[in-house]
């Protein structure tokens, strides 16, 4: 008889803080009267960034701005006290920009963004949707940051951004007066509001925020003892009832790197209770696929479908074994760093399996400090395990063909609404090596799976009627549906990378030349 970590791991086989943001510009939210502190600050020969952050240990604040935006000039200067906004103001110098609190945060940002006029414009389009594109960026090495999340802050509207860190997060002009919550593990949070940021060529630059632990400290946590009693609270912080979301789905195919196909859709699905014997439902929205690949070349496209895979990898309801307390001996588990998450410490804890374990992932686990809750996860098959294991990669092949998965790895992340947790990010990553009967030379092909949740809802939840269900078993690219143009203007998606979208030009291309 199977047991349900077995179970788990075959249904997957079957087949992202202060973000030190740029902020762009706007209008204080709550605290504002930090700017009105006296403090006593002096400093001699130093630029003006280090200033600023030697006045963050004193005021107990963050700054939040772009760089490109400040002029970082060395600085001579001694305030007695002063208030604080006369002497950033001062050593900023600059009238075209202002200062603006949020929360913990404050925000240096250019005057007027978005105009009346540029929301007047908005209002008056045909679909009436407001769509801010940026990009999320170190602030140090200027390296994009893959799958940060974007939200509306106390609301549960969000996206992420995609592999270069671009973002595109379309919304009704209501959410105008709302702040965006970038988040991003190891980074602080930042909360711009809507009306700071101009509508595309955002750039949002983030600080690191690791705190600096001596080894010495680390080995005295006990990681077990953390990780057991954080699964012990699964039931008390996350939402354990039924609820839906609206989520973007994307499944990708490269062979060699070249892009095969891709098909994208949008998904009402409906997240079943922790506890009892229903499944999730999927019921699809609105879907578009382009795909460019040969008979010869099917083989690569029956590999995984990651509909089934996204769902079974809500860890917190589906706990595979590196999270189930009876496996806990198999693995070893120790705290590596302590780093934030949402504005939340997190003990980062790695696990890898010990040497007898044949059904072992390695990773690392993301805890919250404060309410013990799991708020990520990032894992893979390690390679040994995975060859032990090939055949549970693939769904179906053809004949006289060998095919060998080279690497599995996993991520899956959680947004905290009001009091509860939620899922909030799904991607899945797989390599293969494929090599059919009398050919020389293998080929390599990698398949990608991502689901970002757009809305929850926990309002009048049901389930979905027989009818209006998708099979999650299906290789989804087959599935059949109907571009619909005028839809796709009204959801979030995950903007691809610009070589993605000239590979799906091209496809195009030939397609039509067909027709």
């Amino acid at each position: 008889m199977i047991n349900r970590s077995e179970y788990l791991i075959k249904n997957i086989g079957n087949y992202c803080i202060l973000i030190f943001f740029l902020l762009f510009s706007g209008k204080s939210l709550a605290q504002s009267s930090i700017l009105d502190t006296a403090i006593s600050y002096k400093a001699k020969n130093i630029k003006l960034h280090e200033a600023l952050t030697q006045i963050e240990t004193i005021v107990n604040y963050n700054f939040s701005y772009n760089p490109d935006l400040v002029a970082n000039n060395f600085i001579k200067c001694r305030y007695e006290k002063q208030s604080l906004h006369t002497i950033l103001t001062n050593l900023i110098n600059d009238s075209t920009l202002k200062l603006m609190v949020v929360d913990k945060q404050i925000v240096v940002t250019k005057k007027r963004a978005l105009r009346k006029l540029d929301l007047k414009r908005i209002k008056e389009t045909e679909i009436g949707i407001l769509q801010i594109k940026g990009t999320i960026l170190d602030i140090e090495s200027k390296q994009a940051l893959s799958f940060a999340n974007i939200s509306i802050k106390g609301k549960s509207r969000g996206t992420v951004s995609n592999e270069r860190g671009v973002f595109n997060i379309k919304l009704s002009p209501n959410y105008i007066y709302d702040t965006l919550v970038f988040s991003y593990i190891g980074y602080r949070n930042s909360f711009i509001p809507m009306r700071e940021l101009s509508f595309r060529n955002n750039l949002i630059y983030l600080k690191k925020e690791n705190y600096k632990i001596k080894e010495a400290v680390i080995k005295t946590y006990d990681a077990n003892k953390i990780l057991y009693d954080a699964i012990s609270k699964i039931g008390d912080v996350y939402y354990t009832n039924p609820y839906k979301i609206v989520a973007f789905y994307r499944e990708m195919v490269k062979k060699r790197h070249k892009l095969m196909s891709i098909s994208e859709s949008v998904l009402d699905i409906y997240k079943s209770p922790y506890r009892g014997t229903y499944s999730d439902q999927i019921k699809l929205l609105k879907g578009r696929k382009s795909r460019y690949y040969t008979h010869n070349d099917t083989v690569s496209i029956k590999l995984k479908a990651g509909l089934k895979a996204t769902l079974t990898l809500d860890l917190m309801k589906n706990p595979i074994n590196f999270i189930d307390r009876k496996f806990m001996s198999s693995y070893k588990y120790y705290v590596t760093e302590i780093t934030k998450f949402n504005n939340h410490k997190v003990y980062v804890i790695h696990f890898k399996p010990l040497e007898h374990f044949s059904e072992a992932f390695q990773g690392d686990i993301f805890i919250d400090v404060t309410d013990l809750s799991i708020v990520a996860v990032e894992f893979y098959v390690p390679y040994k395990v995975l060859q032990r294991n090939k055949q549970l990669y693939v769904i179906r092949k053809t004949r006289g063909v060998k095919i060998r998965p080279t690497s599995v790895k996993y991520l899956v992340n959680y947004k905290k609404i009001d009091k509860n947790y939620y899922l909030n990010f799904v991607q899945g990553e797989l390599d293969f090596k494929i090599k059919r009967k009398k050919e020389i030379f293998t080929k390599n092909f990698e398949v990608s799976f991502e689901l970002v949740v757009n809305e929850i809802s926990t309002d009048n939840v049901k389930k979905f009627k027989r009818k209006e269900v998708i099979s999650q078993n299906n290789v989804f690219l087959d599935e059949n549906y109907e571009y619909d143009h005028q839809f796709w203007g009204k959801y979030n998606y995950i903007s691809p990378e610009k070589s993605l979208q000239d590979a799906i030009v091209e496809i195009q291309k030939k397609i039509d030349k067909l027709n």
